[in-house]
């Protein structure tokens, strides 16, 4: 069974991208792979966030810990059967 996974990570500063590959997911829409770009040119010091979606077969998908490593914090997740 796949399962859609849908975070909205809370970030401050430049977005952790290797964070995309780490997870396997990608930016929920065209506003949240703006924002992306905006923090690894801008380094924002106020916080923003992105919504970010992935396909896995797992029930469990975001490793919340490893975000936190990178000073995100997922502050909101969905999962729905694909």
């Amino acid at each position: 069974m796949l399962y859609e996974h849908e975070a909205t990570v809370e970030v401050r500063g430049a977005f952790p991208v290797d964070m995309l590959r780490y997870d396997r997911c990608h930016p929920a829409s065209g506003e949240d792979a703006h924002a992306i770009a905006q923090s690894l040119a801008q380094h924002p010091r106020e916080p923003y966030r992105v919504v970010l979606k992935a396909l896995s077969r797992s029930r469990e998908h975001w490793t919340k810990a490893r975000w936190r490593s990178f000073g995100a914090e997922i502050v909101k997740t969905v999962t729905r059967k694909a």
